[in-house]
């Protein structure tokens, strides 16, 4: 078969069949001794992931504003919907930011005090908080931060 250059390529194999994305939203599976077959359009959710929190606490402005930066990846790019889900709140992505960037910032207006879990989610989907890897799932804790 043959295949149409690709922007992005990501690879998963398991069993017996490989998943081969080559274009988006469309799939390549491919089986020894079987021709390979292109699948419909599919969704791919990709969860942004942050990996970089400020340490220690967050202060707040004499208006009771506080400023979260946070450095996430995959970088968000042009035009996606971003934000940070702290507490019950949504925070929207600072106006002034540049985009394409891993590196964001949220100004949460009449901050209340109190340490929160943080997710960013970027077109509808939000990072992780669960961390996965214990025997019994705990939030990460490299997910929080905290607010005085």
């Amino acid at each position: 078969m043959a295949r149409r250059a690709a922007s992005a390529r990501w690879s998963w194999t398991g069993s017996k069949t490989n998943v081969e994305i080559i274009r988006q939203r469309t799939a390549l599976f491919s089986q020894p001794g079987q021709p390979d077959r292109v699948s419909n359009e599919l969704p791919l959710a990709v969860a942004s992931r942050v990996t970089n929190l400020p340490p220690g606490q967050l202060g707040r402005d004499a208006a009771g504003t506080a400023t979260v930066t946070l450095t996430c990846s995959p970088a968000v790019a042009l035009r996606q919907a971003v934000f940070l889900l702290l507490g019950d709140r949504q925070i929207p992505l600072d106006p002034t930011m540049v985009l394409p960037s891993g590196n964001l910032r949220f100004v949460v207006a009449h901050a209340q005090p109190g340490a929160y879990f943080i997710r960013v989610r970027v077109d509808g989907i939000d990072s992780l908080l669960v961390d996965r890897r214990p025997a019994v799932p705990v939030f990460d804790p490299s997910q929080r931060v905290e607010i005085i």
